[in-house]
């Protein structure tokens, strides 16, 4: 009996070390970073205002974050880590999602600041900012909507990584819509090629 066991016991770890030791995906796939923008930083700077999303009748309704279509660039602060599934070294995709609550066309334009930096790595200074554009051609009013950034191109970022990010909606004349925006989620779109990392800072 005891031999069985252990012969047991030893095919179960060679099948293991054989599973971590090759990528579980033969593909790619696609994973989502959720940052919820309700759960953001807002504080000393040109937060937007939490306002009524929808109701029914006279209910309290739903509320969400709402960035003004006017001369304000109102913004908010969140971090991102990377997750010990990620495949190193490939791109990510940044994307807003948001929606409006009126008839409107236009294009809306945002921004995305942000400095990272591997572990035991140096944040550099902010100096690049991500922009992004969606334009409405026609009545969308309580559609989901959804804006894409363009894909931060990476060859250095690791799992356990931090983004320390700032998303902003531009107060300038590119931002042709006028409709406050209410702001759902700011996602960061990567690839994943293990189930999780083998070892606990490293793939």
């Amino acid at each position: 009996m005891d031999r069985l066991v252990k012969m047991s016991n030893a095919v179960t770890s060679s099948t293991s070390m054989k599973s971590m030791s090759a990528p579980i995906y033969n593909s790619q796939p696609w994973n989502d970073i959720r940052t919820p923008l309700l759960s953001t930083n807002v504080s000393g700077s040109n937060p937007p205002t939490i306002a009524r999303f929808a109701q029914n009748g006279t209910s309290q309704g739903v509320f969400l974050y709402s960035f003004a279509s006017d001369a304000i660039e109102r913004e908010v602060y969140f971090t991102v880590q990377m997750p010990h599934d990620y495949a190193e070294g490939t791109n990510i995709r940044p994307h807003l999602h948001f929606s409006i609550t009126t008839s409107v066309t236009g294009t809306t334009q945002w921004g995305l600041e942000y400095t990272v930096a591997p572990v035991n790595g140096t944040y550099p200074s902010t100096t690049t900012i991500i922009t992004g554009t969606k334009t409405i051609s026609s009545a969308a009013p309580y559609v989901s909507q959804i804006l894409q950034f363009p894909e931060i191109a990476n060859s250095t970022v690791g799992i356990s990584t931090i983004f320390v990010c700032r998303l902003f909606r531009y107060a300038t004349p590119t931002d042709t819509l006028a409709a406050t925006i209410y702001a759902l989620e700011i996602d960061f779109h990567y690839q994943s090629n293990t189930a999780g990392s083998r070892l606990e800072y490293t793939k």
